[in-house]
């Protein structure tokens, strides 16, 4: 298991080494979007590190070095990844290859873990075909990226795990500290409690203590809030500080016609035709996920897609909501039951992913896909 989780990154991130590179030679990243696009390249970076400074890694960079400050946004983003990262930074530089190291140590561990969780549902080869299939999502590239999605899906994962191995205590401490990473990490409260609940029931035990266990992910999200605004002294509200991200709440059914008049509009938007498709594939998957898995694994996606589908983004309605996917790995268990004795159906799913990646990756490296 260890083997194949080093070996997907191994090939992955030397293949998306290649990718970035060859297309920054043929075509220079030219203007510079974002904030703190100052940092890029700032401490002498090589081409092979600075092709991942872009958008959100660029925050956590900016983090992890000056750590957070009111008025300049840096609240709006968790603190658990760029802590880590900082921490690498005492022994690995630049602070862009601690951010990666940290993104690929995560990465191993959540594969080990995707394999294992799914495998009682979907088979051993089911299992191994879900993480393919995480990987080769068109957003998949972001799982190697100095983004938090590996280090969430890690945790999140973790939580899973523990949780359906009568370990209740250390599942909440794995979801307070992805409460400590993504905003969504409280999403993680109520599948724990569920599979706590049902494990005592099965052993005809009444609920204990340990049921308090399952607020961990709640709890992490609440401190790590309480923390940034206290250590700050940020006085604005989250409303406030996320303003410059042009975020909204709309109802999914304003959402999703909304994406469709976007795309018709412009004749055509690749990375929102992508989130859309993305989102309404969800949701198939999520009936799939109800009927199939355990009811811990649909408490967790529902409310993530209905939150995914209820917030428009000022750039594009969807915009993000395709890498916000990666991470729902009850999606991918599903589907890797339903293709693992279809290997020409999934080698084909593979393959397109893997070719869209490559378009959205050579446009997030040219500042032209936010992700």
């Amino acid at each position: 298991m260890w083997r194949l989780a080093v070996g997907v990154l191994v090939v992955a991130r030397v293949g998306l080494e290649l990718v970035g590179l060859a297309s920054l030679n043929l075509a220079p990243a030219g203007e510079v979007n974002g904030e703190w696009s100052g940092l890029i390249g700032a401490q002498g970076e090589p081409l092979a590190l600075s092709l991942w400074q872009r958008w959100d890694a660029l925050w956590y960079q900016r983090i992890a070095e000056g750590w957070y400050r009111a008025g300049d946004g840096t609240v709006h983003f968790e603190p658990l990844y760029p802590l880590l990262a900082r921490i690498a930074a005492l022994v690995v530089r630049p602070t862009v290859l601690a951010d990666l190291v940290v993104s690929s140590a995560a990465f191993v561990v959540a594969a080990c873990l995707l394999v294992k969780v799914a495998e009682p549902h979907a088979g051993c080869e089911g299992a191994r075909l879900a993480l393919l299939l995480a990987v080769a999502f068109p957003t998949g590239f972001f799982l190697f990226a100095p983004y938090t999605e590996s280090l969430y899906l890690a945790l999140g994962l973790g939580a899973f795990w523990l949780g359906e191995h009568d370990r209740p205590w250390l599942a909440g401490a794995c979801g307070f500290a992805a409460g400590c990473a993504r905003t969504v990490g409280g999403f993680l409260v109520a599948p724990l409690a569920y599979a706590y609940l049902a494990r005592r029931a099965q052993k005809s035990e009444r609920p204990g203590l340990a049921l308090a266990a399952a607020l961990g992910p709640g709890l992490g999200l609440a401190l790590s809030t309480a923390y940034l605004r206290l250590s700050t002294g940020e006085q604005r509200s989250m409303l406030e500080v996320a303003k410059p991200w042009g975020d909204r709440l709309s109802p999914p059914w304003e959402a999703l016609p909304a994406s469709w008049s976007f795309i018709w509009a412009r004749g055509g938007d690749p990375p929102e035709l992508v989130n859309l498709l993305g989102l309404v594939g969800a949701f198939a998957l999520a009936v799939v996920v109800t009927k199939r898995l355990p009811l811990a694994y649909a408490l967790y996606v529902w409310p993530y897609l209905l939150l995914l589908a209820s917030r428009q983004s000022a750039a594009a309605p969807l915009e993000s909501v395709a890498r916000y996917l990666v991470v729902l790995f009850p999606l991918w268990i599903a589907l890797g039951g339903l293709l693992a004795r279809r290997r020409a159906l999934a080698g084909a799913w593979l393959a397109i992913g893997l070719m869209v990646q490559v378009v959205l990756f050579e446009r997030w490296v040219h500042f032209g896909f936010v992700g």
